[in-house]
Parts: structure tokens; C-alpha cells; sequence
């Protein structure tokens, strides 16, 4: 009896070790992926802040443009305005047409157009789409009609604003 009850010990004991054993590979397994893990969120962190740092230098400028839009005023920047190719603003903005600012106003524009649907332009050269739930459903056909004056969409292009 003696015999089995040490054997019984012993297995006893084994087991105790093996467990042991596994609880400290478990152990140094958490910490290594916890260092991997916090090394990938600073990763992650330094390239949202250079990622938002672009956004914010993007966005700011010491060159603002001022266009007048029907005796509405709006304020953007060079950038923004000349993202399409051949669009209206990229032609106004280039070098090719003789379109000048106001004399006594630099980089101020006043162009004969429906101010009020221009809001939604301007989004549109800001941010690359147009929600069309965003435009009331009254204005939809003038906008639609802007983008089309500005060249910045095609007749082909309907998705927006039908």
C-alpha cells in the first residue's frame, strides 16, 4: 500500500511540475505577444498621427481662395479647386485663360452662378463623393446641373443626384 500510495505521490508530483511547466510557457507566450502586441499599437499610433498630421496641413493654407458665387462667398484653396483635370476651376486656375482675381481682393473670383447649390460643389472637389442624401431633394437637379457646368462630371456620370 505504501508502494502505490507513493507512486501515487510521485504521479502527483509530475503533474504538479507539467502544469507548472505549462502555466510559465503559457506565461512567457502572453508576455512575448504582449510586447508584439504594444510594439503594432505604436506602430499604428505613429502612422495615424502622420496620417492626421497630412490631413491637418492639408487642410490649412496660407493662401486661401475666395470665390463669390452668385453673392455667396466661399473659401478654399488652390488644391481643392484643381483636383479634377480640365474642370472649370483647373482651367480658371491655370495659366491657359486669362481669368484674373479682383484687383483690390487677391485670389478672390466672382463667378455668375447659383451660390446656394454650390455648397454641395464644394464638398464634392473636398471630399471625392457626394452623399445624395446630404442635398435636399429641391436643390438636387441644380446641383446636379453645377457639377455639370463646373465639368466635374460627365452627362454619362448619373449616379449622382438622379
Amino acid at each position: 500500500m505504501d508502494n502505490n500510495k507513493n507512486d501515487q505521490q510521485k504521479q502527483t508530483t509530475k503533474l504538479i511540475e507539467d502544469i507548472d511547466l505549462y502555466i510559465e510557457n503559457l506565461n512567457k507566450t502572453y508576455n512575448d505577444d504582449l510586447v508584439l502586441m504594444k510594439e503594432e499599437i505604436q506602430l499604428l499610433e505613429e502612422k495615424l498621427f502622420i496620417e492626421y498630421k497630412k490631413q491637418i496641413q492639408d487642410s490649412m493654407t496660407s493662401h486661401p481662395i475666395t470665390l463669390n458665387i452668385g453673392g455667396m462667398k466661399y473659401q478654399t484653396t488652390k488644391e481643392t479647386l484643381t483636383r479634377i483635370p480640365n474642370s472649370y476651376f483647373h482651367l480658371m486656375l491655370s495659366d491657359d485663360i486669362d481669368h484674373r482675381p479682383k484687383k483690390h481682393k487677391p485670389n478672390t473670383y466672382y463667378i455668375e452662378r447659383d451660390g446656394v447649390s454650390f455648397r454641395y460643389v464644394l464638398n464634392y472637389l473636398r471630399d471625392g463623393k457626394l452623399s445624395t442624401a446630404s442635398v435636399p431633394t429641391s436643390l438636387k437637379v441644380d446641383v446636379r446641373n453645377e457639377l455639370l457646368f463646373y465639368k466635374l462630371i460627365d452627362t454619362k456620370n448619373n449616379l449622382l443626384l438622379s
